[in-house]
């Protein structure tokens, strides 16, 4: 019985020709709100520094509260400023629930105060240089209230709004990631990344999230499953043309593996290919940095899946880590805005993730767990989200929940599913 050995060897040798250069782009992690030690613990069983730890800011507990967020500054900034190269990638939503589509109020500066404080808390603690996703996800029509596919032109408006407030903050030097998710939803007005794209002055990098999913194709294999990936309507392919004619670099802030269901959300389970086309592909393009996202929302983490865990290993395990040139960013002037006033903050509870007790190059059990979420989780959801007291609440826990509702940190639903 020498089949398992043989897997391994192969997968080895199908990583080798990526595992050169993936691993020279920053490596990046979201396992839970405020998780700072799963991203140490992770670095530590990859044998590689992970110098981007990612996070979201929540919207379902009222501006004042969900952008001034000490408990997530707080443990974000010590890690930062305890190495040199760290970075935290910032999902920064454009609206609070119950301000649906108020693209128009946005523009015209009604919260501009938060996005100011938001702004002002992330320099104080030693953050100024962030990368800021904000409004991520906004070609998903149940992402939150910043959803663009109905409005995006009220979307660009307001986004390139709020990168002149962010940016006006003293001591600021942040990055924006333009950052939607593959595919599209068809029948609406948003049907290209050109039909929303805020423009080249306010974008720094050209983000996609990518998972190893192929909506409602259960029986596809995973050649067919990379081949939509590359091939879908803005897919890969389109993200990586795009960006080239916008001169800018892209990014993969949110990739995973997911549970092999007979489901719309039809993932591959544990597919090492998966892992090994993506780190291909990190390896081959103008890529900033990658995040995976390594908090169970339905579809499991890297640990329950011993190939894909190996692949990975193999894949982004110990190598030089250069530093990655991204444009510099240029701050227009804007007119000074009043801060609000600083909230009580709200705390939270963390876990400890890691990767597991694999080695590159070889299956392991991975006994890691992934960080346990407090107030603040994220869940991520791709298909009909219930009414919305059901998704305030699934929101203002924070916590991922089954495949029926996830969104992380506030963070995204995902109805039906996004045409592949």
């Amino acid at each position: 019985m020498r089949i398992l050995p043989l897997v391994v060897a192969l997968l080895a040798l199908s990583a080798a020709t990526s595992q050169a250069s993936a691993s020279t782009v920053p490596v990046g992690l979201y396992s839970g709100p405020g998780n700072v030690a799963a991203t140490t613990n992770w670095s530590q069983s990859l044998g590689e520094p992970v110098s981007y730890g990612s996070d979201y800011v929540p919207y379902t507990n009222g501006w004042s509260t969900d952008f001034d967020p000490q408990w997530l500054l707080d443990p974000w900034g010590s890690w930062v400023n305890a190495a040199p190269g760290r970075r935290v990638v910032l999902g920064v939503p454009m609206l609070e629930n119950g301000y649906a589509g108020e693209f128009s109020q946005e523009a015209a500066g009604a919260f501009d105060p938060y996005f100011s404080e938001l702004a002002s808390e992330l320099v104080e603690h030693g953050l100024a240089d962030t990368i800021i996703r904000l409004g991520y996800e906004a070609n998903n029509p149940d992402i939150g209230p910043w959803q663009a596919t109905d409005n995006p032109a009220g979307f660009i408006a307001a986004y390139r709004h709020i990168v002149a407030v962010m940016r006006a903050v003293p001591g600021a030097n942040f990055l924006f990631d333009w950052n939607p998710t593959a595919g599209l939803t068809p029948g609406r007005p948003l049907n290209s990344f050109a039909s929303f794209y805020p423009g080249d002055d306010v974008v720094d990098i050209i983000g996609l999230d990518v998972y190893d999913i192929d909506w409602n194709q259960p029986a596809a294999t995973p050649q067919q499953r990379w081949s939509n990936l590359l091939n879908e309507t803005m897919g890969l392919e389109a993200q990586r043309t795009f960006a080239a004619a916008h001169g800018k670099p892209v990014s993969f802030p949110e990739w995973g593996l997911y549970a092999d269901q007979s489901t719309l959300y039809a993932g591959g389970g544990d597919d090492p290919y998966y892992v090994n086309q993506m780190a291909s592909w990190i390896a081959s393009g103008n890529t900033a940095y990658q995040t995976y996202f390594d908090l169970n929302w339905g579809g499991g983490v890297l640990a329950d899946y011993p190939l894909g865990q190996a692949a990975y290993l193999t894949d982004f395990g110990p190598a030089s880590t250069p530093p990655v040139t991204v444009p510099p960013v240029t701050t227009p002037t804007t007119p000074t805005v009043t801060p609000v006033p600083t909230p009580p903050a709200t705390p939270v509870s963390t876990g400890a993730g890691n990767i597991g007790t694999g080695t590159a190059g070889t299956v392991s059990t991975g006994t890691g767990s992934n960080g346990t979420t407090g107030s603040q989780g994220r869940h991520k959801e791709r298909h009909t989200i219930a009414e919305p007291l059901a998704r305030a609440h699934a929101h203002s826990h924070h916590t991922k929940a089954p495949a029926t509702n996830r969104h992380h940190h506030g963070r995204k639903h995902k109805a039906a599913p996004i045409h592949r």
